[in-house]
């Protein structure tokens, strides 16, 4: 009689082992809780890291718009006339607009004055009618750069 008693609580251990390992692991509802949680999550800082290239880009158009402006001004003390400033800094502006995500240019200096005009290239989409302004006065030597891209056709948010 003890052999079946044995044979069955044998039996009843084993169903409960089963049991429990069927009990372990996630409900459905757990599973959707945290779906959720990761669609919330990504549904706020998604938008922020987007926006850090076109920044990042942004940086970089700023510093070398800030370096040519430096450097005309240094070919101006050395010069004296903005003429001789603007044709030294041709080979600088080609050099520039080769490395980079944009283009940049020299409008008219009128008087004293001296710009830098930085143009996103149309081969990036983010990029593409954005512009970034910069002006030296070089007589006071006081450089002016544009602290965000602006769209095309916007007026320049630099004084000099």
């Amino acid at each position: 009689m003890s052999n079946p008693n044995q044979q069955l609580k044998l039996a009843l251990l084993k169903l409960k082992k089963s049991g429990n390992s069927l009990e372990q692991g996630f409900t459905l509802v757990e599973l959707m809780v945290v779906i959720v949680i990761v669609g919330i999550l990504s549904a706020v800082a998604l938008p922020n890291f987007m926006s850090q290239t076109e920044k990042a880009k942004a940086t970089e158009a700023t510093s070398k718009v800030s370096a040519l402006l430096k450097e005309a001004l240094t070919e101006y003390q050395y010069d004296s006339t903005v003429a001789s400033v603007t044709s030294a800094m041709a080979a600088s502006i080609s050099t520039a607009t080769a490395t980079g995500n944009f283009t940049y240019s020299l409008p008219a200096a009128a008087g004293n004055v001296f710009n830098v005009l930085a143009t996103g290239k149309a081969t990036d989409a983010s990029l593409e009618d954005k512009l970034l302004y910069g002006c030296i006065d070089l007589t006071k030597g006081d450089p002016d750069v544009s602290t965000k891209l602006l769209a095309s056709g916007t007026a320049s948010d630099v004084t000099c």
